[in-house]
């Protein structure tokens, strides 16, 4: 406290946050950092403090996101001061202030005190960005002490052996401060200091005798009845007390020096020393239980009133009155789901009695969101077998709450015959008034329905959600727009899915008021239209915060992108090592979390990265890995992104190990699944890797076939990316389609944008033949006429040009000149350069 009055003195930006064993709940944690930062004024935490309030759902580690970047960009040098580090206790508390000591911004300081160590401490103290002051270090020096001595009890202290009292209490402050209360009432000081001993107990005995003893009976009741409290402020005081004047009761100690903090600059907050609330709360215990709980009882409904639901609950949990603290928390469970207070609700239901658990169908559920909402659904499904058991009668008024939360576990376990079946049901299986479980319900019906390849369906369902909790549901609109969003992705039309994204964020801003809310579900996806279009820089940006969406995102395709996109700029950087450590940390969460789809979207991408890379032994390891998988499921005629995975990855494998020839029909069946259920942007990646297999087998008109039914697919969504990451030999054969590309080259009734064409060119470097095919007057066999440049080949062949010298003659690439000489080889009806001279000479071309 002295340091950060000095601090405070030169007008240094000082914050104060007391820890309590609430704040093991990161959320309740972070927002008292940010109360205590908003101290310091202007708009330094505001974004932040919306985001708690806002209901929308975000974790901790999105939070905690939010406020760095408020501190970042705030430019104030601040020192933040947390105090008793030590009281909160759990492994996400942990892992935030580990954040905020390691991964701050620079102009961020932290000042802690704790009687325990964190892990994070000993990376510091390596790094050398640890600072520790010890117990050692706190001892206080013998001027420090006769000034100390001189302040507490200035008639006294010289009277005091200083010496003695300072190796009785080993230079701890606050024991000296506690001996120097009692110098004050002691007749006799050398006496005094004699038998003085610094164990805990004695401290105790003399609290209690030399100065809890010696206080009026209404000042001693006031201290221990409001020992209950963690923060004491008059009218709460008042509450516990059923007094009037707690405001000067609170004074009259601060003068006293009876071990209160102030909490506030107002003085109307205080707390007591932890040792001197413990000391109180034991002389509670030795009064009447009945009274004590009385007590917890006034202050349970007086927060209740005042809208304190977590101080309620607690209060009444200590009271041990314990169906009516089950029953509130089954009162404000959508409350706290939406806040995403998951930690605090789980708490909560744990310090229940377990027998009163285990016959409540409702507390059981509450744990079963809890789960569902953390992924676990194992645990999810346990929950509610265990709320089944309590007898029908007990259930019949929570079946919309369990029909929404298996939808909603459904989507969350990602398991691909589930959710086609959730996409079977009907949105009016849960009344209008049942709105959160309503809401629930029907996002996860939206997303099985865009999984399903039900487009039209899912979007009449998710605009009808739109427009009915538009003014009461914000969270359930937000996720409507990202679900519709997911739906046109699916169905290649990335413009329309960037649009659904930007709205979900533009109506969180719009709530919010502040500014941007960094919502990380819609940002992956986003990401992966700004790579597919190019835009590397936007897509970097949108991934800056990659571990806030691993965290937040319940359905996979968000963790998918993130990873894949992650690791191709990495790749398309040079970085070859990164983008191989991004996939192994994607699938370390799919094995995690049993997240098949993630593993195996892991995988086929390390495949296709490393036989770019050359490294044919490894992509021969992950082969194996993906062909383990694929062989433990079912596979049915359903569409599946499992087994569309499984087949990618491992015809790419296929391919480069030279068994074209077994690569091409399962290309083929996943093709003919991917049209029947409308996944066209998977059809474009299958077709890309099909015209591959054509082509090693010679089938150059077939080829041509599927690459203009890639181009035709990737116009709705102006895809370019892809085609510019596939195989050099695809590459050429883009090149040649785009240049013999016309009307008539799509077989389709689609009408494919010419600009969007002339964009692939300009990519490409393609430039179009200007004149019609050239008629020879021999017969070919029924293949079509050459082209006026293949015509220039065969004449440049004739002279005997290698195909260096035919690619500078030409003005293309060497990979583009062997695969023009394939393509007129199999037009001639001949296999080699010579016999396709004599044909040149043939035909006067020499």
């Amino acid at each position: 406290m002295q340091f950060y009055n000095q601090l405070s003195t030169e007008g240094k930006n000082v914050a104060w946050l007391s820890i309590s064993e609430d704040d093991a709940d990161a959320v309740h944690f972070l927002a008292g950092v940010t109360a205590s930062l908003q101290s310091l004024g202007g708009s330094l935490g505001n974004l932040t403090q919306s985001l708690l309030t806002s209901g929308l759902g975000v974790s901790y580690k999105v939070i905690l996101t939010t406020l760095l970047n408020e501190i970042l960009l705030s430019e104030k040098q601040i020192t933040l001061f947390l105090d008793d580090l030590h009281l909160a206790v759990s492994e996400e508390f942990v892992a935030v202030v580990s954040e905020l000591l390691e991964g701050g911004p620079e102009n961020l300081h932290i000042v802690l005190a704790s009687r325990t160590s964190l892990p994070v401490f000993n990376k510091m103290r390596a790094r050398l960005k640890l600072v520790e002051v010890s117990s050692e270090d706190l001892k206080l020096s013998y001027d420090e002490a006769e000034q100390l001595l001189q302040k507490i009890c200035p008639d006294k202290h010289y009277e005091v052996d200083l010496i003695s009292l300072m190796e009785r209490i080993d230079g701890w402050v606050n024991g000296l401060q506690i001996a120097a209360l009692s110098v004050n009432a002691a007749k006799d000081v050398d006496e005094y200091i004699k038998n003085f001993s610094g164990s805990g107990r004695d401290f105790s005995e003399y609290i209690e005798h030399d100065i809890f003893d010696k206080l009026p009976a209404e000042t001693q009741r006031f201290l221990v009845e409001t020992s209950i409290l963690e923060v004491l402020t008059p009218e709460l005081c008042d509450v516990v007390t059923e007094g009037k004047d707690s405001k000067q009761q609170l004074a009259e100690l601060q003068k006293l020096n009876l071990f209160l903090v102030t909490l506030d600059e107002e003085r109307d907050c205080y707390r007591y020393h932890h040792f001197f609330r413990d000391f109180l709360r034991s002389k509670l215990t030795q009064g009447c239980d009945d009274g004590r709980a009385k007590m917890h009882r006034r202050v349970y409904t007086w927060c209740q009133e005042n809208a304190l639901i977590n101080e309620a609950i607690d209060h009444m949990q200590s009271a041990g009155d314990w169906a009516v603290a089950g029953a509130a928390i089954v009162n404000h469970l959508e409350e706290m789901l939406s806040r995403n207070r998951l930690s605090t609700l789980k708490r909560w239901i744990k310090n229940l009695p377990t027998d009163l658990v285990d016959t409540s169908p409702a507390l059981l559920l509450s744990l079963g969101w809890v789960a569902a909402l953390e992924r676990d659904s194992a645990s999810t499904y346990s929950y509610i077998d265990q709320a089944k058991r309590c007898g029908l009668e007990a259930l019949e008024s929570l079946q919309v709450n369990i029909d929404a939360l298996i939808a909603v576990v459904t989507v969350v376990e990602d398991d691909a015959k589930k959710i086609s079946l959730l996409a079977q049901g009907e949105a009016e299986c849960i009344p209008e008034d049942q709105t959160f479980f309503k809401s629930a319900y029907t996002s996860a019906l939206v997303y099985a329905l865009m999984y399903d390849g039900k487009y039209d369906q899912g979007h009449r369902l998710a605009v009808e959600q739109e427009m009915t909790y538009l003014d009461n549901n914000f969270r359930a609109v937000v996720y409507s727009h990202t679900f519709r969003g997911l739906g046109y992705r699916l169905s290649g039309n990335l413009a329309e899915a960037l649009e659904q994204y930007k709205l979900s964020q533009a109506i969180a801003q719009k709530k919010f008021g502040d500014g941007w809310i960094p919502f990380s579900v819609p940002n992956a996806l986003m990401a992966e239209i700004y790579y597919e279009w190019g835009d590397f820089e936007t897509a970097i940006n949108l991934l800056k915060n990659q571990e806030v969406i691993r965290q937040e995102s319940s359905v996979i395709e968000p963790l998918i992108c993130a990873y894949q996109i992650a690791s191709r700029l990495a790749a398309n950087d040079g970085d070859r090592e990164k983008a191989l450590q991004i996939l192994a940390e994607g699938e370390a969460l799919g094995r995690q979390d049993n997240y098949i789809r993630l593993l195996v979207a892991m995988l086929n991408e390390r495949i296709r990265l490393l036989l770019a890379f050359g490294q044919a032994e490894s992509a021969q390891v992950a082969y194996h890995d993906l062909l383990a998988l694929g062989g433990q499921r079912d596979k049915g005629d359903n569409w599946s992104e499992v087994d569309y995975y499984v087949t990618l990855g491992a015809c790419r494998y296929l391919l480069a190990s030279g068994k074209a020839d077994e690569a091409l029909p399962l290309l083929s069946e996943q093709a003919g699944l991917a049209k029947r259920y409308n996944q066209h942007r998977h059809l474009l990646k299958l077709l890309l890797v099909e015209s591959d297999a054509l082509l090693r087998l010679d089938k150059q008109r077939s080829a041509v076939n599927r690459m203009n039914e890639a181009i035709v697919l990737g116009a709705k969504g102006r895809f370019q990316q892809s085609f510019l990451d596939a195989e050099q030999n695809v590459q050429d054969l883009i090149r040649v389609a785009l240049e013999r590309w016309t009307d008539n080259s799509n077989n389709s009734d689609v009408v494919v944008d010419a600009d969007y064409i002339q964009l692939l060119r300009d990519l490409f470097s393609v430039t179009p033949s200007s004149e019609p095919p050239v008629e020879l007057s021999i017969d070919l066999d029924g293949l079509d006429p050459l082209t006026p440049r293949e015509v220039t080949l065969l004449q440049l062949l004739s002279k005997g040009l290698k195909n260096k010298e035919l690619a500078d003659e030409m003005h293309l690439s060497v990979h583009t000149i062997a695969w023009h000489l394939k393509n007129l080889y199999s037009k001639l009806g001949v296999d080699n350069r010579t016999a396709a001279v004599n044909v040149a000479r043939h035909l006067n071309l020499d």
